[in-house]
């Protein structure tokens, strides 16, 4: 469960993390359909359905193999 400021958190948190995997791969890759699927499922639920923990650590895991 998270809040609505949560779940646009997360949202942003992807998408700055799928135009880090544009930018360090040249396109996209795995990692970044798995984000643009999570992406688009989550603005489908309403914020009491979205695990907050759950998908935070898997976005910050994504970010951390791409940074500089």
């Amino acid at each position: 469960m998270c809040t609505l400021m949560q779940k646009d958190s997360l949202l942003n948190g992807i998408s700055q993390t799928l135009g880090l995997i544009v930018i360090q791969t040249g396109g996209r890759n795995e990692d970044s359909k798995i984000l643009a699927g999570l992406r688009n499922r989550l603005y489908g639920l309403a914020p009491e359905e979205i695990d907050y923990e759950a998908v935070a650590k898997l976005v910050k895991e994504k970010f951390e193999i791409y940074k500089l």
